[in-house]
């Protein structure tokens, strides 16, 4: 049997271009995987409640700062959590009930981008009384 000799020069250069295939291909893979995520982190944001509008399906609300309001896209299933600190899953939340106006409250929300022809929104994923 005869011996294959490798000079060093080309020994390193196979070695090179492994390594930046193999970073390519990890940043390809972590680009990809970052595009289709589907986890929503909540923007938490501190303000006053100032309704229920639009059939139910709106939750107007004025942010700390702001000498406006603004109207987010909720559902009755939203969770939320009473003053007591228990969880709710869905159901009336007390501290949204026409009452209640100008009643302080923190909610997580979610910002939901456009996709192709598709509007994008702000929804709330949660409230805290």
């Amino acid at each position: 049997m005869s011996e294959i000799r490798v000079s060093p020069s080309r020994w390193r250069r196979a070695v090179v271009m492994g390594l930046l295939s193999g970073i390519v291909t990890i940043l390809v893979l972590v680009v990809v995987v970052e595009r289709n995520s589907t986890s929503a982190y909540p923007q938490t944001i501190t303000g006053k409640f100032m309704g229920i509008g639009d059939a139910g399906r709106a939750l107007a609300f004025q942010p700390d700062g702001s000498s406006s309001g603004t109207s987010y896209a909720w559902s009755a299933a939203t969770l939320w959590v009473s003053a007591n600190g228990t969880t709710h899953s869905g159901g009336p939340i007390t501290c949204l009930q026409p009452a209640d106006r100008g009643h302080e409250i923190t909610i997580g929300v979610v910002t939901v981008k456009p996709r192709g022809i598709l509007p994008g929104t702000d929804l709330i994923a949660w409230v805290k009384c």
